[in-house]
């Protein structure tokens, strides 16, 4: 088994804003995507709203409903032309594509919760993307959580909680920087 070449690797800081936390009966509404290298330098970003399909925000529940009422992404994604989830895949997986070195994926998925729900979402509903990554993934709740576990608290780092992927990747970048300093000194 070979070693991963960290000096190699990219990561994309992604975020998605989707109809609940299942797969089953939901859809993505929104993308955002950082790419770094390991030196946190920025390579690229991308964005994207999409359109879930009328059965995905039928589906949705009261609590997330209002939460994407009150951040305004339910209105942007009615009120803009929004690509489907199959045009948002092509152009997420091309963008993650210009970025890959080759094989194996030299991509790592990056961000709070992704196995969770973006990791999930991105299988489900987009194959074509989900292809361009390394099949590792680098999840900050879990070094969050191990912060806790090695010093009997939380730390202290406030979110926003706005609910808009863009801004949570560039709070989940913060966040990591933060951790690396409090915990992996």
């Amino acid at each position: 088994m070979s070693k991963m070449i960290f000096d190699t690797l990219k990561y994309a800081w992604t975020d998605l804003e989707t109809t609940g936390t299942e797969t089953e009966g939901g859809g993505i509404l929104e993308v955002a995507c950082i790419i770094t290298d390991r030196a946190l330098q920025e390579l690229g970003r991308f964005h994207t709203l999409v359109h879930p399909g009328d059965e995905a925000l039928k589906n949705m529940s009261p609590y997330v409903a209002n939460m994407h009422t009150s951040n305004n992404l339910l209105r942007d994604i009615q009120a803009l032309d929004v690509p489907s989830i199959e045009e948002a895949d092509e152009k997420f997986a091309d963008f993650l594509r210009h970025y890959n070195q080759g094989e194996p994926k030299d991509i790592i998925l990056a961000g709070n919760t992704v196995e969770g729900v973006d990791l999930p979402f991105i299988k489900s509903f987009m194959p074509l993307s989900n292809k361009e990554k390394h099949y590792r993934y680098f999840d900050i709740t879990s070094l969050r959580i191990g912060g806790g576990i090695k010093n009997g608290h939380d730390v202290d780092f406030e979110k926003s909680r706005g609910h808009r992927a863009f801004d949570d990747v560039l709070e989940c970048i913060e966040e990591f920087k933060f951790l690396r300093a409090q915990i992996l000194k």
